[in-house]
């Protein structure tokens, strides 16, 4: 297998980079926790039966987008862990996704014509499906980058991807207000999401130029029912206990996920009172601020993991998101707003980092998909959170979710050092192959 790997490392390196890349600048043209937002707001100026729940829409656009493939994943591992080659299925799951934001596109183009109610469905929809079918992807994505990357060169990867995409992302929102200037509503949003499209399908496009290393027959589990395959990976939450305390600690760590930047956006469109052109400047510009500090912080972050450990990152990240939630409670001007939106942004992906790279190495190598699909059926539970998030800001006001993320990031910490081991300190843990160079 590492021979395999090994010949292959720099076009596999470079096919994940450009993957990375491209979704990078595709996520962020899409503006899931910025550019949506001010579109639902937009939405609201026309269609008064939103208003009341602006927080709510604007939450539940993350929890399809990101939150359901938790749900579906722990079907993934029977699919993949009985094929010596899996690009082939991989790929096809991961064009059906790209369907998402064709639709999207095209409905945004020609919201005016279908209707705003007619619209908020196709979204929701849309974001829902890609939710439904990532869930077959992301796991044995993960294990494309644990098996193709020697382990002290994933976090280069992640943060060299963020980098690329920050430049794309750039590129992209820098001519998201020549588009609201030249293009009233909806042609200018339309016309980001048909930039969003094009990115998201370079991305799978590079992904098929991938030359995955084949598992040996020995390594392949046998095909069984799907339900039985569930039960086996279910089995690893008794008999690997490291394991199955990194899952419980996962999720107290994701509940501070009940405020994310969606409600900050909000928050700050509300308080200076924005709209129109001024809404879609001040998106804009967080957009833009978020880009560039996800990929300084990711690189930088991960390239810290690959070298102290993701355990250390984890105590540093939750402690920063701390100091991020308390700027965005007291937050009454633009410069306390853009203040927030980086110091969160730095915490999440440095968060994101950790939560990807960390539970890699708890798992063996032939059922690294039955681990990262077990991850993600943990974290289930709380996929629901940025509603209620939502939900609490429509009702009570964003501070108050500001201050229960908090109180959960401050146990977050706690419960990583009493609970947490970190595998590279083991003894017995075996070491995975170390890259000599890309």
């Amino acid at each position: 297998m590492v021979s395999a790997a090994q010949s292959n490392l720099k076009r596999n390196f470079t096919c994940l980079l450009l993957d990375g890349g491209f979704w990078s600048a595709g996520f962020a043209s899409l503006g899931l926790f910025t550019i949506m937002p001010g579109l639902i707001h937009e939405i609201g100026l026309r269609y008064p039966a939103i208003v009341p729940f602006e927080n709510r829409f604007a939450t539940l656009a993350g929890l399809c987008f990101f939150g359901v493939s938790q749900l579906v994943a722990i079907f993934c591992p029977g699919l993949y862990e009985t094929r010596a080659r899996r690009l082939p299925l991989f790929m096809a799951f991961a064009w059906l996704s790209r369907l998402t934001f064709v639709y999207i596109a095209l409905a945004t183009i020609f919201m005016n014509r279908i209707g705003y109610p007619a619209y908020l469905v196709v979204l929701f929809a849309s974001l829902l499906w890609y939710g439904v079918v990532n869930g077959f992807t992301v796991p044995q994505w993960m294990d494309f980058v644990a098996r193709l990357t020697p382990v002290n060169r994933r976090g280069l990867l992640i943060g060299c991807r963020d980098c690329m995409g920050t430049v794309l992302g750039l590129a992209i929102l820098a001519v998201f207000p020549v588009f609201t200037r030249m293009l009233p509503f909806p042609g200018n949003y339309g016309a980001m999401y048909s930039l969003s499209m094009v990115m998201f399908v370079a991305s799978a496009f590079v992904l098929g130029l991938m030359r995955e290393a084949p598992y040996e027959q020995a390594d392949l589990k046998p095909r069984v029912p799907v339900m039985q395959h569930v039960r086996e990976n279910l089995s690893i939450l008794k008999t690997d206990r490291r394991f199955r305390n990194l899952l419980i600690v996962l999720v107290v760590l994701a509940i501070p996920g009940i405020s994310n930047l969606s409600l900050i956006t909000m928050k700050g469109i509300r308080i200076l009172d924005l709209s129109g052109a001024s809404a879609a400047q001040f998106t804009g510009r967080i957009a833009m601020m978020m880009i560039v500090t996800n990929a300084v912080s990711i690189l930088t972050f991960g390239m810290l993991g690959d070298k102290f450990g993701y355990r250390r990152i984890g105590y540093a990240c939750f402690s920063i998101l701390g100091v991020g939630l308390t700027t965005a409670m007291l937050a009454t001007s633009r410069p306390l707003f853009f203040a927030a939106i980086v110091v969160v942004t730095m915490a999440g992906a440095g968060i994101n980092v950790f939560m990807l790279n960390f539970p890699m190495e708890f798992a063996p190598e032939n059922r690294r998909t039955s681990y990262m699909a077990l991850r993600s059926l943990f974290l289930a539970p709380v996929i629901i959170l940025p509603v209620v998030g939502g939900w609490l800001a429509d009702v009570y006001g964003q501070n108050v979710v500001f201050a229960i993320a908090l109180g959960f990031a401050v146990a977050g910490v706690a419960a990583i050092k009493f609970f947490v081991v970190d595998p590279r300190r083991v003894v017995h843990h075996c070491p995975e192959p170390v890259a000599s160079g890309v």
